[in-house]
């Protein structure tokens, strides 16, 4: 803590009194330290630049986490993030960030850290593989998320939006309703996770961008022969073999989720396909009655009505059929219209003639023609 160091290193004289910020500044320090394996503040030449470590300390803005100096009277490096290789997850990070941010500032206590542990504690954790770019992810979602928020999360991570996600859990698609919040979502691990699928295109060179695929530095062996040696040696080779192990691991596990991906995805397409047939099949049935129904001119038939309960609102149905059964529509409407005007127009011109034929024909042979062939009409007194 600044005010301890500066009584402790800089001014032993100063008179002052410190509180439990004092400790919850150490945890701070100590949960960087582990999270990093580095300190957080830390000057050119370390401790020994004790000035510049209490400037470091004092002077830092808040919501800062560290401070670096990495040349002598150099610049302060600041930042508000932990360091590329962290080896935390992203999900993970964004809270131990916020927890160190707050632990180094004046206004924590004690309370507040623990409420922040147990906000952690109680969330939703979720495995979820990329499958396009090969990477493993964990989110970390509150309970009481909903589906659109849980794809917010899966797009900050994997950098593919909500609107390109196909997601596939347990051999089918994972899409849970928008009422269903993320609490009973299924329990997922690193090796049954939830797959991801869509985006951008991903260069090869960065598929699988998680395993740093190097080449292991092996250590140079001599001809002389001590325990000291030996043991450098065989720390080297461990630390290669365990790198080697865990990427190979990493890597087999990737296939083995990339190919039930693509298992996946093609279930899902022989799934649409086959209800694509099924839907052409009944929509070339529903056409041809139209159709027929369209030559039939029959009076009071709402083609419209009957093509859109045929359509509904099945977004699978493709646009060219749909547009084909607009324009039938349309004509079949338009018909009906010039059939209405044109029995409108038929009206005054029949009834002159019914009056003419009243006045003009009796009992005759072509009066009785004209009342079987007006039989559906009221003759006038």
């Amino acid at each position: 803590h600044p005010d301890v160091y500066e009584r402790g290193l800089i001014n032993k004289s100063a008179k002052k009194t410190f509180t439990a910020n004092v400790d919850l500044w150490s945890l701070g320090v100590t949960f960087y330290h582990v999270a990093t394996g580095k300190l957080p503040f830390r000057p050119y030449e370390g401790r020994t630049n004790r000035f510049t470590m209490h400037e470091i300390t004092s002077k830092k803005a808040p919501g800062i986490i560290s401070g670096i100096q990495k040349e002598e009277n150099g610049p302060i490096e600041w930042s508000d993030k932990l360091p590329e290789h962290t080896r935390l997850s992203q999900g993970l990070k964004e809270h131990i960030v916020k927890i160190l941010a707050n632990l180094l500032e004046p206004g924590m206590k004690f309370d507040d850290l623990f409420q922040a542990i147990e906000n952690i504690k109680a969330m939703k954790i979720i495995h979820v593989y990329n499958a396009q770019s090969g990477t493993f992810h964990i989110i970390y979602a509150n309970p009481e998320d909903n589906f659109a928020r849980f794809q917010e999360l899966v797009a900050i991570q994997t950098g593919v939006s909500a609107r390109q996600q196909d997601l596939f859990y347990n051999n089918d698609t994972f899409k849970p309703s928008s009422m269903v919040n993320a609490s009973t979502y299924p329990d997922t691990t690193e090796k049954k996770p939830i797959l991801v699928l869509g985006g951008d295109s991903i260069p090869s060179e960065k598929i699988c961008g998680q395993l740093e695929l190097k080449k292991p530095k092996l250590h140079k062996s001599t001809s002389l022969e001590s325990l000291d040696s030996d043991a450098v040696i065989s720390k080297v080779v461990a630390k290669n073999v365990h790198y080697c192990l865990h990427n190979v691991k990493n890597l087999e596990l990737s296939r083995i989720l990339t190919l039930e991906a693509a298992e996946n995805v093609i279930t899902l397409l022989k799934r649409k396909a086959r209800k694509y047939l099924d839907d052409a099949k009944a929509i070339e049935s529903h056409c041809q009655s139209i159709v027929m129904k369209h030559h039939a001119c029959l009076n009071g038939c709402n083609f419209e009505k009957e093509v859109m309960q045929l359509l509904g609102n099945d977004e699978d149905i493709p646009k060219e059929i749909v547009a084909e059964l607009d324009i039938l529509v349309r004509e079949t409407d338009t018909f009906k219209k010039n059939m209405d005007k044109l029995q409108e127009a038929m009206a005054t011109p029949m009834e002159n003639l019914r009056t003419t034929a009243q006045t003009l024909l009796h009992d005759g042979e072509l009066a009785k023609k004209w009342k079987d062939m007006n039989a559906d009409e009221k003759p006038e007194n």
